[in-house]
């Protein structure tokens, strides 16, 4: 029972002790009440701290992949360093870029044929230290020519790409947008950058960040493109994790909500009665004393 009402009930009732049955109810119904709200807030704080500590942990795991992706461009700079000392990437850290600036210089340095097996054998080290697989296909998206790498991150059995059209790759039911944008991507005279859904050889889906640069040969003219792709699936599915995750937040917010509109009401309705109560017994005749304890009795429950 809450004892600071009950002594002011006592204090103001003689006969309390007489009637303190008839009073029971009327404690057990307050006491009640702060139990609730304390078991509500409590939950309400457990169920907050550990929705924190959950994105926290995806934060913490986004982060790490940053630093992973960080390390990949730094390490790519270094190896397209020493392999073209002369290359400049004009102050490029995006990955997909500086693979693709690359590569355009690499098919213009492989045209002179007493560096093209050095270059090929350095290229193909560094695609498969990077995780990265370099196809090569024609106006028509005709596949042309794939590294190793490439074979491995789709489980292809070596050689069998060839002259199949890159567009098949691209998984049945995906959006229609991303299948246009690489069609979009045989004619254009510049590089794009695309995310992907790709099946692998045995109809696994994956998702690849593609960068797709045009490729030339003799006399400028454009012959058809080169594409670098990285493997980003599991990226996509802490992406998935975190949409997940938000929605959980979302969610237990609204039953917070829910809960604090409940205990609002169940709070006014005996608020309004004491207010009530409060003004009719003002108007009563009191003594001093009387008068100070209404007063405060009626400010305080204003105040609450």
């Amino acid at each position: 029972m809450h004892r600071l009402l009950q002594r002011q009930i006592q204090k103001h009732f003689p006969d309390y002790e007489n009637q303190k049955a008839s009073f029971e109810s009327f404690m057990n119904a307050i006491s009640n009440s702060y139990y609730q709200h304390d078991t509500d807030r409590l939950f309400l704080e457990h169920a907050m701290l550990q929705s924190s500590e959950e994105l926290l942990g995806k934060k913490q795991v986004i982060s790490e992949m940053l630093e992973s992706q960080t390390q990949a461009i730094d390490s790519l700079r270094k190896s397209i360093s020493e392999i073209l000392p002369d290359l400049e990437f004009d102050g490029q850290n995006d990955l997909t870029a500086i693979a693709a600036q690359f590569q355009k210089e690499v098919h213009h340095r492989i045209t002179a044929e007493f560096q093209h097996e050095q270059i090929n054998n350095r290229i193909s080290l560094m695609l498969n230290n990077l995780k990265l697989g370099m196809v090569e296909f024609d106006l028509s998206g005709k596949i042309q020519l794939a590294h190793d790498k490439f074979y491995e991150i789709f489980e292809w059995p070596a050689e069998q790409l060839t002259g199949t059209c890159i567009s098949t790759l691209i998984v049945d039911n995906a959006e229609p947008e991303y299948l246009n944008n690489l069609l979009d991507s045989y004619t254009s005279s510049q590089g794009v950058v695309l995310e992907l859904p790709l099946y692998t050889y045995n109809k696994n889906i994956m998702w690849a960040l593609c960068s797709i640069a045009p490729q030339y040969g003799q006399n400028n003219t454009r012959i058809g493109s080169v594409m670098v792709v990285f493997d980003i699936t599991p990226q996509k599915n802490l992406e998935s994790e975190l949409r997940s995750e938000r929605a959980k937040a979302e969610e237990a917010l609204e039953v917070r909500k829910s809960i604090l509109a409940n205990v609002s009401h169940e709070l006014r309705t005996p608020l309004n009665a004491i207010v009530g109560m409060s003004s009719l017994l003002k108007d009563t005749p009191l003594n001093a004393e009387q008068s100070e304890y209404v007063d405060t009795l009626k400010n305080s429950s204003h105040g609450l």
